[in-house]
């Protein structure tokens, strides 16, 4: 039972791993290409028009100590996170839920040395990732529950199999003409 837990886990945990890892190296390879296209913030919208024809990529460019984007794929964008979010995780994958989309995305930032503008891309969580989470957690729970019925099926089966043993102790000491004691039994194991 264990042993299938531990396999579930290792299988399940290379999977999700496995398929962040695609997404990390994919929104590193689109900030590496908006940052060779961005020349300023004179040509920003240009690129990120440009990359806004991408299918759920999002792409915010930031100036230094600027909370807002400066430019953005979404129209409208709050503020999420704020700079000191994108200071503290440049050249870093990491998860955050967006008040613009209104769901959690992973994001990649970067800083642009040549523009002197920090670059953020990032994919919305998909479907497949929540609900692999999901049922991650819920399997987790079920082998966790079944683990602990086992547990206590074995002891209360252990404590009746003992039941015939006690018995036959008794029996024997009869046999040998010794008077089982009718207190409180002991471990008749160490009798015999």
């Amino acid at each position: 039972m264990v042993l299938s837990v531990i396999i579930f886990l290792a299988s399940f945990i290379t999977v999700l791993n496995m398929n962040e890892n695609s997404t990390a190296v994919t929104l590193e390879s689109y900030s590496k290409q908006v940052s060779s296209e961005l020349i300023s913030e004179r040509n920003a919208d240009d690129v990120i028009i440009e990359f806004s024809l991408i299918d759920d990529l999002r792409v915010s460019i930031y100036e230094k100590n600027n909370d807002f984007p400066i430019a953005d794929a979404r129209p409208f964008p709050q503020v999420e996170g704020g700079f000191a979010e994108i200071t503290n995780n440049i050249d870093k994958t990491y998860f955050s839920y967006s008040d613009t989309i209104g769901t959690e995305m992973m994001y990649h930032v970067i800083y642009d040395t040549d523009s002197e503008l920090y670059i953020r891309v990032g994919f919305p969580r998909s479907q497949a990732q929540k609900a692999s989470t999901y049922t991650l957690y819920f399997a987790l729970m079920g082998f966790s529950l079944l683990d602990i019925l086992f547990i206590a099926y074995s002891f209360f089966n252990f404590k009746k199999s003992i039941e015939p043993l006690k018995l036959a102790t008794v029996r024997l000491q009869g046999i040998v003409n010794k008077k089982p004691d009718n207190k409180k039994k002991e471990d008749d194991i160490k009798v015999l």
